[in-house]
């Protein structure tokens, strides 16, 4: 397995994407290996990732990068697209053989078009820093710390008040 980091934001309540967009602002600060991607998970941890995802080492500026959920082919995930319970942010070594170090990004904000759904990380609460393995309330952006999720050693999520 490659070296990724997950970071979750938990909804509230499940909601179907069947007909789900998904778009979030982001900003590579400094990474030239590995990608950027979203991903959706049902209420079983059944995962669908972005099969498009962007890499770090194009993105220097702030960009939008946008994911048409519905239109994804499930192949065998077996997700239930009706009931999706978690937006994730994947961050990977692959398809490069390392990650740079540091690798910093900064995501402004994810948004879903159908359900209509807006998380803003303009305050420090919007973000958990502490790492963890359950689902954290409130919708707000947290590491997923279980093995299987995130294999780099190091990563962090952390609120900055300002970004470039």
């Amino acid at each position: 397995m490659a070296d990724q980091a997950h970071f979750v934001i938990t909804l509230a309540n499940s909601a179907s994407f069947s007909g789900a967009t998904l778009t979030m602002r982001v900003y590579v600060k400094a990474g030239t290996g590995g990608t950027i991607s979203n991903y959706v998970q049902d209420s079983s941890y059944k995962l669908l990732r972005n099969s498009k995802p962007t890499k770090l080492s194009v993105a220097g500026a702030w960009q939008t990068l946008t994911w048409n959920v519905a239109t994804e082919a499930l192949g065998t995930s077996g997700i239930a697209l009706t009931s999706i319970s978690r937006i994730g942010i994947e961050i990977r070594a692959t398809p490069d053989t390392a990650w740079s170090n540091p690798t910093i990004v900064y995501v402004d904000s994810i948004s879903v078009n159908s359900p209509k759904l807006s998380f803003a990380f303009g305050a420090s609460s919007t973000v958990a820093a502490t790492p963890a393995t359950l689902d954290v309330a409130g919708q707000v952006l947290w590491q997923n710390s279980n093995a299987v999720d995130t294999t780099a050693s190091r990563a962090v999520l952390s609120w900055l008040a300002s970004c470039p």
